[in-house]
């Protein structure tokens, strides 16, 4: 695995978690592990869920990803960045049993915010907590229904 220090490093907490809706965009990715943000933001579900940074609630648990600047340029235009999300370099306490080759410091990891967030507020900050049911992207796979949206059609990946 490269070295962190040399790759981009990308940090999801709602839709582009394992299991979740938007977690195909990350295929090519490498996953390293679970973890939590370093500092304390507050985590809100509204229509998606959305990363407060100016609110200080609790540390937010997330997935972590090395990415190629491609899928950073996917992410970027699925979150709006940086029009709706604001993607800012954060840092992130990886699970102990993740952390076998980027030792035990924090690792530096872009997070997508959303600035003046609203919704109903998840305390202990993490969304898999609060939904641990599949999402509307799983059930169309279990279903076997295209869930084609206007990023798939961007990317020339529509599902005929």
């Amino acid at each position: 695995m490269p070295n962190a220090e040399s790759t981009t490093l990308v940090a999801v907490y709602g839709t582009l978690r394992q299991g979740r809706r938007w977690n195909y965009l990350l295929a090519e990715s490498v996953y390293l592990g679970l973890g939590w943000t370093e500092e304390r933001f507050a985590l809100y579900l509204a229509e998606y869920p959305c990363v407060d940074p100016h609110q200080e609630v609790s540390q937010i648990r997330v997935d972590v990803y090395q990415v190629s600047p491609e899928t950073l340029a996917c992410l970027d235009e699925l979150e709006e960045h940086p029009l709706v999300y604001v993607r800012e370099e954060i840092s992130v306490l990886l699970d102990q049993s993740d952390q076998s080759d980027l030792g035990n410091e924090p690792v530096k990891a872009w997070l997508y915010f959303y600035p003046h967030a609203t919704g109903r507020l998840i305390a202990h900050g993490d969304y898999a907590l609060e939904y641990s049911s599949p999402s509307p992207g799983d059930v169309s796979e279990l279903l076997g229904i295209p869930l084609t949206t206007p990023l798939d059609i961007s990317l020339g990946k529509l599902q005929t």
